[in-house]
């Protein structure tokens, strides 16, 4: 998979975006080599509109090193039943523990649900305090 974005602290939209893409996509290369997949299955890179020439080299590179790949799961050696349970077993992970919400604060009614619900503390707590 190939995620393209703008340049770090280039982009003239959704400025966090390409940040929050970069960790993300760490994670998933995490997950990949978790269930004995290779992690350079999936790329990201930061590619500006004016970069044609390079964003055609980075996907024809990327093109390459997949086919010399193989196959997803069998370029591993890996069992299709084991690499279909597999991939469900992380997305289920995935699923249960790493799910992000978003609160609109100006809705918020300070019943605390959130705050203890939260698996990694990223919520204040209190009215408007998200």
């Amino acid at each position: 998979m190939f995620i393209g974005g703008c340049w770090l602290g280039e982009c003239h939209y959704v400025t966090e975006g390409n940040r929050e893409a970069l960790n993300m996509t760490n994670l998933c290369k995490k997950l990949l080599e978790q269930i004995g997949l290779n992690p350079e299955r999936l790329r990201i890179e930061w590619v500006s509109a004016s970069e044609g020439i390079r964003f055609a080299e980075i996907v024809t590179n990327f093109t390459k090193q997949l086919k010399e790949l193989g196959p997803l799961g069998i370029g591993e050696g890996k069992d299709l039943e084991q690499l279909k349970l597999d991939l469900e077993a992380v997305e289920s992970y995935v699923r249960k523990k790493l799910t992000s919400y978003y609160i609109e604060p100006d809705k918020c009614q300070a019943c605390m649900i959130c705050l203890r619900k939260c698996p990694v503390g990223a919520i204040i707590g209190g009215k408007n305090q998200i």
